[in-house]
């Protein structure tokens, strides 16, 4: 079974960015260690630089995984605002390098 750590690498190969996982009902952290939680991401381009956090969970992650809740992190690690551009929080990561 894939871990949920596995799953985030997978996210960020595409997207750009780390995710941290939630369980929807109780809004709890999932730990990255946890096996099987998380299924295939199904998308191979990242989606546009000018979209949202908030559109890149309502039209690629709640589609994927109906069942759970995600935070979208900047390079820092923080929770990223939702009408936060998905260009910023990738270039975040480049400058959290420096």
């Amino acid at each position: 079974m894939v871990t949920v750590s596995t799953r985030i690498s997978s996210i960020h190969w595409v997207e750009g960015f780390d995710i941290e996982l939630l369980n929807k009902r109780t809004g709890r952290r999932i730990s990255e260690r946890r096996q099987g939680v998380l299924g295939p991401y199904a998308y191979r381009a990242k989606l546009a630089d000018k979209k949202t956090v908030a559109d890149w969970i309502t039209k690629r992650f709640e589609p994927t995984y109906p069942e759970l809740s995600c935070n979208v992190l900047d390079g820092r690690g923080f929770a990223a605002d939702p009408e936060e551009t998905l260009e910023n929080v990738r270039a975040s990561y480049f400058w959290s390098e420096q």
